[in-house]
């Protein structure tokens, strides 16, 4: 990751437009690493379009990719008969030792999802299977057999591993990040939601959770467990999907939307980092949920005092603070999605929700996909490419995010993250063309910030190392959150696939 420097700016420039005084210097006290979702196509574990795209990934400034390794596909035969042992020939790996493989050679940190139950580890009394309420692969699993399958999956990527089925290919790469389940709080990944009218997943998943943090950590001391992100947007209690700041609250032993005290549990939850999944399907990146208990990109803030408030209650082991990572982010542009978000409004909300992010305290931000998809399950335009690999605006938001955010009437601030090392150069647009305000320098995937002061409008943008950002226009009213009014609906949008987020319910 990134090493944070100091950046200051001292702007001296009139101009008819607006006037801009001394800045202040600041401080960018934490990184943010970028990453991108590896495990929702065939890029990553294709063998023709892998090394290109974990390529791109790389010139796209992120340091991340997440893969999956799905238990109900691995072990989706019968029981294994040693279960702990990743060279059980009861498991099929498939593709994801070449993934691994081919990531860490890129020097992409690799972090890898465990997610999906067989059969033999569901619970039981299960409902019939039902996509619509109880699908396959999500009926209370066995926190014990889950226990045994992630032993098996840290020990084959612990950096010791030599598979005896494939010795000539040598030892497997040491991975050391580990999400436990998709978006836990959706049924299409976790039943049920709720039995008997009261919450039962969020209690059910800490011990998966648990159980898996314990087995990893016996493998490797060094494995970094992460709790499975949340989907932005829930149901009225009782229904199919929980929401995500309820979800929170009882997984980390707390009760009460404000008060937030702590709540007596079975046992804590163990996890290294807090994830979330901050997308928004409702608007733009500073448009809040619109129901308290739900988590959209503008409210990531709420999720990490839900995380600070576990910490100040000793209700999460281990003790002492934790990492806030927004796990996934996305919106959808046209093209290629019709009626979707406009390119240049597409990349703009970007790199404004990565300043947001960052602002609410994550240190990591995952967009969903490097490319766009068109394919049997429809057009998928949140990738930063398009389908035929040509560039879209979102990559150089993405690659080198610039943004600025009014403060008060003659305050503004100043944010981005520089893709390269260099001299950091700010400019403002004149009649003239662009004017440089001032330059300091910076590392690569340094986040930068500065406080200006200016009022009006102005157009400012940042260049480093022979790059520019995208021109950012700053108008004079102070930037807020915005407040969805419990009137409104959100726009129409279809459901995701399986381990992906769905729409809203207001």
């Amino acid at each position: 990751m990134a090493t944070t420097r100091k950046l200051s700016f001292l702007l001296a420039l009139t101009a008819c437009a607006a006037v801009f005084a001394p800045a202040s210097p600041a401080v960018a006290e934490r990184p943010l690493e970028l990453g991108v979702t590896g495990y929702t196509d065939d890029l990553f574990s294709d063998p023709a379009t892998q090394d290109q795209w974990l390529g791109r990934t790389v010139d796209a400034g992120a340091g991340m990719v997440v893969l999956g390794a799905f238990w109900d596909q691995i072990a989706s035969s019968d029981p294994p008969a040693n279960p702990a042992n990743p060279a059980d020939p009861s498991y099929s790996w498939g593709s994801l030792d070449a993934s691994v493989r081919n990531a860490t050679a890129h020097g992409l940190d690799v972090m890898i999802v465990v997610t999906g139950t067989p059969a033999w580890a569901e619970g039981p009394n299960r409902p019939a299977v039902d996509p619509d309420k109880y699908p396959r692969g999500t009926w209370k699993p066995d926190p014990e057999k889950f226990s045994s399958f992630a032993k098996a999956v840290t020990t084959r990527y612990a950096g010791n591993f030599i598979d005896p089925a494939n010795v000539l290919a040598g030892t497997l790469p040491s991975v050391h990040l580990w999400e436990v389940w998709a978006e836990p709080n959706l049924w299409v990944n976790l039943t049920p939601q709720y039995e008997h009218g009261k919450e039962f997943a969020a209690d059910h998943y800490r011990k998966l959770l648990n159980a898996f943090y314990d087995a990893a950590k016996g493998v490797s001391p060094n494995n970094t467990i992460v709790n499975g992100g949340l989907a932005p947007y829930g149901d009225p209690p009782g229904d199919r999907r929980t929401r995500p700041l309820a979800f929170y609250r009882d997984l980390l032993c707390l009760h009460g939307r404000k008060a937030l005290k702590p709540t007596k549990c079975s046992q804590k939850p163990k996890l290294d980092v807090l994830a979330d999944n901050p997308i928004n399907l409702s608007g733009g990146p500073r448009q809040s949920a619109i129901n308290p208990d739900d988590a959209s990109s503008a409210d990531l803030g709420n999720v990490a005092k839900v995380l600070r408030a576990a910490e100040r209650h000793n209700t999460i082991t281990p003790g002492g603070k934790h990492p806030l990572w927004a796990t996934e982010f996305w919106w959808n542009s046209d093209p290629p999605h019709n009626g979707a978000i406009p390119l240049q409004q597409h990349a703009r909300w970007i790199e404004e929700a990565l300043y947001l992010y960052w602002k609410a305290g994550a240190s990591v931000a995952i967009n969903l996909r490097i490319r766009d998809t068109h394919d049997q399950a429809g057009v998928d335009g949140t990738g930063l490419y398009f389908v035929d690999g040509d560039p879209k605006p979102a990559l150089t938001a993405f690659r080198f995010p610039f943004v600025t955010e009014r403060r008060s009437g003659s305050k503004v601030r100043a944010w981005g993250r520089a893709p390269v090392a260099g001299k950091l150069v700010i400019e403002r647009k004149t009649g003239k063309g662009w004017r440089k305000v001032d330059k300091e320098n910076v590392g690569a995937q340094d986040v930068f910030t500065a406080n200006l002061s200016f009022r009006g409008k102005a157009k400012l943008r940042a260049r480093v190392g022979g790059e520019s950002s995208l021109a950012w226009t700053q108008g004079h009213k102070i930037d807020t959150i915005e407040e969805v009014s419990s009137k409104a609906g959100a726009p129409a949008d279809a459901a995701r696939p399986l381990r992906e987020s769905v729409p809203a319910t207001p």
